[in-house]
């Protein structure tokens, strides 16, 4: 159909799409903030920048560490998206800056540069900035004092992207979301399935007029909503689409829209509006140069796209200060300040591990229920023969556990707890008791040994 397809994502890495180029964006970063390969990007923006740094000067700094890691954060995840699709990179200006004229252009220069030191010819790199008053303004100096080329982004309608041709743009972008939301939201009896879309006939508008006028500009359609919107804008340059979009596109098939006819309202309307224009040599404000329409057009879709991408950089600038926190408090030395650290660290001395503390037995205030080994006495035999009956046996039993009871409560408390000191004080101990019960020896594995604490 003789339009190139590009992806507007940052997931090429692990799936690899067969596609003619690649275009960074804060929505498509943020997308993947979390993988791996991301993240390496991230911990590496941040190691570059902090690697002259000390703990102090990153405790008062930390938002100025953000804003200058982003720059090598970006032209990093571009470099691995160039080199996994062969094509030109579109990468994103920080949308922040849209009314900062000298920033945009201090940035696309450090993004040039930055690639260039890659190896990365500056002719396979795009910068992408705002068409915002200052993002024209600023296209038309990177483009004729230094022979960058750049996409103005957020083109709303065809005296926007007059000014935007004009400026000398390589490539503009019309967010067809945006575009058909406007005309949408405008009128409510047109919906998403109206056809002829009056924001449909806006895109056609200008391309008809690129062709026409013969404009080197490239009219690039990004942010469609579902794929059956490439069926009506099939026939511009090229289409940027998501790492979602681009796999549904695999297994789909999509009817595409016959070519508008040169005959047709469209190409009548191009072919009369004026080409080249000379708007910005003598405006002061953008609606000088628009219709009423098209200026409201304009600050809908400007306004909702930028603040889009204004909450997706904010997100990013969360994950690189969770980075740069972690920098602070943990960081590894140099291989060089090891090596001569080394001859000033004491020896090591192996010292033996101490022997483990022996158990200490206590006394045990049960007794088993176990025929003893010695020879059992003569109460314990008496016991064992006597009576047959079980109530007799139940009878003599509980007046000897309260026999050996009474015994017990003539010894005084402070006994029980005293160590073995001496084997004749528990010959005397053992002789006071009269209980037969208390003749029985515990035999061993009735209780485990345990120590005093």
């Amino acid at each position: 159909m003789g339009t190139s397809i590009i992806g507007e994502s940052a997931n090429f890495y692990p799936l690899g799409y067969n596609i003619d180029g690649t275009m960074t964006s804060p929505a498509a970063l943020l997308r993947v903030i979390e993988e791996e390969y991301i993240q390496y990007h991230i911990w590496n923006a941040v190691r570059i920048v902090t690697q002259h740094l000390n703990a102090k000067s990153l405790y008062w700094h930390v938002k100025a560490i953000v804003r200058d890691a982003l720059e090598p954060f970006f032209v990093g995840a571009g470099t691995l998206f160039h080199d996994q699709v062969q094509g030109p990179h579109w990468i994103q200006v920080d949308p922040r800056l849209h009314d900062k004229q000298d920033d945009m252009i201090a940035q696309a220069v450090n993004f040039v540069d930055a690639f260039q030191d890659r190896g990365i010819s500056r002719d396979e790199i795009i910068i992408n900035i705002p068409a915002s008053r200052d993002g024209i303004y600023a296209c038309r100096k990177l483009t004729s004092g230094q022979g960058f080329k750049v996409n103005l982004s957020l083109v709303s309608s065809l005296s926007h992207a007059q000014l935007c041709l004009e400026a000398g743009a390589s490539s503009i972008s019309i967010p067809v979301r945006r575009v058909l939301q406007f005309h949408e939201k405008r009128d409510l009896k047109i919906t998403v399935r109206t056809r002829p879309h009056p924001g449909i006939n806006t895109i056609h508008l200008i391309q008809a007029y690129c062709k026409l006028k013969r404009a080197k500009s490239v009219v690039i359609c990004n942010n469609l909503r579902s794929l059956a919107e490439i069926r009506d804008v099939a026939r511009v340059d090229v289409i940027a689409l998501s790492e979602f979009q681009l796999e549904e596109l695999r297994h789909s098939r999509i009817a595409i829209a016959e070519p508008i006819p040169e005959s047709s309202p469209v190409y009548a309307h191009a072919s009369q509006v004026e080409y080249p224009t000379t708007f910005l040599n003598d405006f002061r404000a953008l609606r000088d140069c628009m219709s009423p329409g098209d200026y409201e057009a304009f600050c809908f879709v400007l306004k909702e796209g930028l603040t889009a991408m204004i909450t997706d950089m904010g997100s990013i600038d969360a994950a690189i200060q969770k980075e740069v926190q972690k920098r602070m408090f943990y960081t590894t030395a140099p291989l060089e300040t090891l090596e001569t650290l080394r001859p000033r660290l004491p020896a090591i001395e192996m010292v033996p591990a101490p022997s483990p503390r022996p158990l200490r037995r206590r006394r045990m205030s049960k007794v088993s229920l176990r025929e003893s080994t010695p020879e059992p006495s003569e109460p314990t035999e008496k016991l064992r023969t006597e009576s047959k009956d079980p109530q007799e046996m139940i009878h003599d039993s509980m007046q000897r556990v309260q026999s050996w009871f009474q015994s017990q409560s003539q010894i005084l408390p402070d006994d029980m707890d005293k160590p073995d000191q001496d084997q004749d004080q528990d010959t005397a101990t053992t002789n006071r008791l009269t209980d037969p019960w208390d003749t029985l020896e515990p035999a061993d594995g009735d209780f485990e040994d345990f120590e005093d604490f």
